[in-house]
């Protein structure tokens, strides 16, 4: 009798596609984000916790 073992899950990094696809997309969400937090007026509270330049805080987040 085999035994059958589960499938290695796979991380959210290899469900984007790997590298550099997933680098990327993730780029993108970052982007995605910061572009409406900068520009909805329902993110304005979020908003005024960031600094005026977002560059520092997109690097960040996409760096997390």
């Amino acid at each position: 009798m085999s035994e059958t073992s589960a499938p290695t899950p796979q991380s959210l990094y290899d469900l984007l596609g790997g590298e550099p696809e997933a680098t990327h997309k993730i780029r993108e969400i970052v982007e995605a984000f910061y572009d409406v937090m900068d520009g909805d007026e329902k993110a304005k509270t979020i908003r005024l916790m960031h600094p005026e330049d977002l560059t520092s805080s997109r690097e960040k987040l996409f760096m997390f």
